[in-house]
C-alpha cells in the first residue's frame, strides 16, 4: 500500500496538495497526475498546517471524487530518544489475541479496502 504522508508539506522540490498541483475541494490534481496512493496522513502531531483540519478537508475532496482513501495518523516519532510517541494513530481490525502473532498482511488487507471503516 503507498501512502501520501505528509502532502502539504515541501519534499524534493514539491508539494504534492499545494494549489498549484492540488484542488482540495474537487480531489483533482491539477497537472493531470493520477492518484496512486490508497492511504493519506490526514493528522500528525509533529507536521501541523495552519489550519488543523486542512488535511482532513483534502482528503473529504478525495472521496468526493470517488476515489477509496485511508485516512491514517501518526505521532511522527521516528525514535524514542527526540519525539513524543504516541499522540496521532492509525487502527485496523485484526485478531490481537496473541499480538507477538498479529498476522501484518490481514491488518494491512483491513487498511486497504476499508474493512474497519464504519
Amino acid at each position: 500500500m503507498k501512502n501520501l504522508n505528509h502532502p502539504r508539506d515541501l519534499h524534493s522540490g514539491t508539494r504534492p496538495f499545494g494549489p498549484e498541483l492540488h484542488n482540495s475541494v474537487t480531489g483533482a490534481n491539477l497537472n493531470g497526475s493520477p492518484i496512486r496512493f490508497k492511504g493519506m496522513e490526514v493528522v500528525n502531531s509533529g507536521v501541523t498546517q495552519t489550519n488543523i483540519m486542512q488535511l482532513f478537508l483534502d482528503w473529504m475532496g478525495l472521496l468526493n471524487a470517488n476515489y477509496k482513501i485511508m485516512p491514517v495518523g501518526c505521532s511522527d516519532s521516528h525514535d524514542v530518544g527526540r519525539h513524543f510517541v504516541g499522540q496521532g494513530r492509525t487502527y485496523t481490525c485484526c485478531d490481537g489475541r496473541d499480538p507477538g502473532n498479529i498476522d501484518v498482511i490481514g491488518a494491512a488487507d483491513a487498511l486497504i479496502v476499508f474493512d474497519c471503516l464504519v
